[in-house]
């Protein structure tokens, strides 16, 4: 629904930026290039220092 409604792409990423899940399902198993500034990955980063997923 968010994909139609507001044009928006969902991904679900997992460590390594390999995409798990998408709307778009040819790119699920590719790694997730377009986080130019890394903001996906100092999201995940902040997430795991707070949780113990190590």
């Amino acid at each position: 629904m968010l994909h139609k409604q507001r044009q928006r792409d969902l991904e679900i990423v997992n460590r390594n930026k390999i995409i798990l899940a998408d709307v778009v399902t040819e790119d699920i198993g590719t790694r997730l290039d377009h986080d130019r500034n890394n903001e996906v990955g100092k999201t995940i980063h902040a997430i795991c220092d707070r949780h113990v997923y190590r």
